[in-house]
């Protein structure tokens, strides 16, 4: 059984390194990709916080992903300036789609939880 507090932590330490791996891997993509969806590969990290942990660490890995952006991947880089009106504009897009992503993600998390518990209180789960 696992314990509350850690499984918490648990998942917001793998939403962190999930937002940070997903900016590196995106980084690695800029000769291809260049300036452009600077936010693309941190869905796949909020969508992995949000199935491991709910939606405190999935909203965690979206809120962490706008500095990384900023710092790492939108011109000027290595600045914490997010440029433009067309970068703001995919910020409030970015964080409208992560903050959605962590709701359903946090909604089936406990749904998960409450059938987990439903099948264990029911007769003959012992069996």
């Amino acid at each position: 059984m696992r314990i509350p507090s850690q499984s918490l932590v648990g998942g917001y330490l793998l939403a962190a390194a999930a937002a940070v791996l997903a900016v590196v891997v995106r980084r690695l993509l800029d000769p291809i990709l260049g300036d452009t969806l600077p936010y693309a590969t941190l869905f796949l990290a909020i969508l992995v916080a949000a199935w491991y942990g709910g939606f405190g660490p999935a909203a965690f890995a979206t809120v962490l992903g706008v500095p990384l952006v900023a710092r790492f991947l939108l011109p000027p880089r290595n600045s914490f300036d997010i440029g433009g009106p067309e970068h703001e504009t995919g910020l409030v897009l970015y964080l409208l789609t992560g903050t959605a992503i962590a709701a359903l993600g946090g909604l089936m998390h406990r749904s998960r939880e409450r059938a987990l518990a439903a099948a264990a209180a029911a007769p003959g789960a012992d069996a």
